[in-house]
C-alpha cells in the first residue's frame, strides 16, 4: 500500500466491509479523498443503471439494482454517498392528458379541474419503466414539470420520507459526489426506489 493511499485511509476510513458489494468504498476512484479502490463489475453496473437514470426519465433502475441499493441503505455502507435526503416530504410531478387517464390514475371517478385526495394508510402508483423515480423537496419543481409540452392534467404525488424507509436516495450531498452523477447537480434530485408509498395527490387542469 502506498502512502497516498494509506493517507487517504486515514483520512477517510471504510465505509463497509471489504466483503459488502462495494468493497469497502463505493465508486472510490470517482470521489474526491476517498482510497482509489477499483470500481469492481457490480459497482460498475450499479453506477451506469444510475447515470443512465439521471440522464433520462424515460429509463428507470433495474429492479435488481433498486432492491441492492434499498438493501445497502438499510445496512447503512457507504453513508457519504448513499442515505435519505433530509427531508420529512418529498414530491413527484405526473401528468395526464385526459379525465378518463386521470380518473384511472386515481382509481376514482373525477369530475372537479382541481382538488387533492389524501389516502388513509398510502397506496402506490404504477411506474412505466424501471423500478425508480425522480422526486424533488420543492413542490413548485414538479408544477414546472407539469406546465411542459401539451395540456392536460398535472398530479403532484405526496410521498413522506418516515413512512418510505430504504426507499429514497438523495442526489445532493450524496449521489451528486460521484464523478458522472455530478453534472446532473442543478436538477436537486432524489432517486425513489420504488415502490414508493404516497400519502396523497393533488391535481389541477392545466
Amino acid at each position: 500500500m502506498d502512502l497516498l493511499h494509506l493517507a487517504a485511509r486515514v483520512a477517510h476510513p471504510p465505509e463497509a466491509p471489504a466483503s459488502a458489494p462495494f468493497g469497502e468504498y463505493a465508486w472510490g476512484p470517482r470521489r474526491e479523498g476517498v482510497p482509489d479502490e477499483p470500481d469492481n463489475e457490480l459497482e460498475q453496473y450499479v453506477f451506469d443503471a444510475l447515470k443512465a437514470h439521471f440522464a433520462t426519465k424515460h429509463v428507470g433502475l433495474p429492479g435488481q439494482v433498486s432492491e441492492l441499493l434499498s438493501s445497502i441503505l438499510a445496512t447503512g455502507w457507504y453513508q457519504p454517498v448513499l442515505h435519505p435526503p433530509p427531508r420529512d416530504v418529498l414530491y413527484r410531478g405526473i401528468k395526464v392528458r385526459g379525465r378518463d387517464a386521470l380518473s384511472a390514475i386515481l382509481e376514482m371517478e373525477i369530475e372537479e379541474d382541481s382538488g387533492r385526495v389524501d389516502f388513509d394508510g398510502g397506496r402506490t402508483f404504477p411506474v412505466i419503466n424501471g423500478t425508480s423515480t425522480s422526486w424533488s423537496a420543492k413542490k413548485g419543481i414538479t408544477r414546472d414539470f407539469s406546465e411542459r409540452g401539451e395540456r392536460g392534467w398535472g398530479l403532484t404525488l405526496v410521498a413522506e420520507v418516515g413512512a418510505n424507509p430504504f426507499r429514497f436516495l438523495a442526489g445532493p450531498g450524496g449521489l451528486y459526489d460521484v464523478e458522472g452523477m455530478s453534472s446532473y447537480h442543478l436538477e436537486k434530485e432524489t432517486v425513489g426506489l420504488e415502490p414508493i408509498i404516497v400519502s396523497r395527490v393533488e391535481w389541477s387542469r392545466l
